[in-house]
């Protein structure tokens, strides 16, 4: 585990095994379901599956979060957390697969106020030629959350980029603002996300 610090945030950065394993088994998905994002939320990419969409029984994400629990299990930030929103809600973690063009607008997850952290697990990633992760300073951010609006999100006045590589986690604050660039090249650029709950 890497423990990066911005602006007095705290940003968790691990290696998950079995990438391989991972990435196959979400590929094999990739043509099951392909729709686009709310128009009103500021973002565009190509494929979203979420857990409603993936064969029960392969249940690639349940895997996927019984790899984060293991990485978390010892940090006591991460104690009593947990991965979906109480029933009847579903599970909410998803993945968002970014070809060319694609790109997700500066926000942050806030809603509803239980979130406590949010992660990314970058399956498919190439450092070099896919579109980075920007984090924010909320400090210094001018602007609202419009996310069910279409108007302009954030717009930021400090941000870094997180350096990752293929295969990594990252887990951060729910309320720090955040986006991804737009996708220069063919990819597919395919990440994991989804968020951790205070019950």
């Amino acid at each position: 585990m890497e423990v990066l610090n911005e602006w007095g945030v705290n940003i968790y950065k691990f290696k998950l095994d079995e990438n391989d394993k991972i990435l196959d088994n979400i590929m094999k998905h990739m043509g099951d379901i392909d729709f686009n994002i709310n128009p009103k939320w500021n973002c565009k990419m190509s494929h979203i599956l979420s857990d409603q969409h993936i064969d029960k029984e392969l249940n690639i994400l349940k895997f996927i979060t019984n790899k984060i629990k293991n990485c978390i299990s010892h940090i006591p930030n991460f104690k009593g957390l947990t991965f979906g929103k109480p029933p009847p809600f579903k599970d909410d973690l998803w993945i968002n697969v970014y070809k060319k063009g694609d790109y997700q607008d500066v926000h942050h997850h806030t809603e509803p106020n239980n979130i406590k952290y949010s992660y990314v697990y970058f399956a498919k990633y190439n450092h070099d030629k896919d579109a980075k992760l920007i984090i924010g300073n909320n400090k210094t951010a001018r602007g609202r959350s419009c996310l069910n609006t279409g108007e302009i999100l954030f717009q930021l006045t400090e941000e870094k980029v997180i350096h990752v590589q293929q295969g990594d986690l990252i887990i951060f604050p729910s309320y720090l603002l955040h986006y991804v660039e737009k996708q220069e090249s063919v990819g597919p650029r395919i990440t994991v996300t989804g968020n951790l709950y205070r019950l």
